[in-house]
């Protein structure tokens, strides 16, 4: 695997918007947005000495009749990890 380049603070707002789309989508694919109440993605972005660290906090409100799993949610939240590597990989490596 190649280096990361510099990130300039344009690079991470990018890598942070399209965390938070690939997490929207892969959430979706396990429940429907009509199920939910509220959503709210708490991204952080930590880069330091040409080292990137990207953590989210998923919260999610549902309504009273859904039942979804812990286990399906964090599926979800690893598919976004995955689609998030591909693209930094694509736009972000030397």
């Amino acid at each position: 695997m190649s280096k990361l380049k510099t990130l300039s603070d344009d690079d991470l707002i990018s890598i942070s918007e399209n965390f938070s789309e690939f997490l929207n989508i892969e959430i979706s694919k396990r429940v429907s947005i009509k199920e939910l109440d509220d959503i709210d993605l708490g991204i952080t972005i930590n880069y330091e000495n040409d080292q990137l660290d990207v953590s989210v906090d998923v919260d999610l409100l549902f309504d009273e009749l859904t039942d979804i799993s812990e286990e399906s949610l964090n599926m979800a939240v690893d598919n976004a990890y995955e689609r998030l590597d591909s693209f930094i990989d694509e736009n972000f490596r030397e």
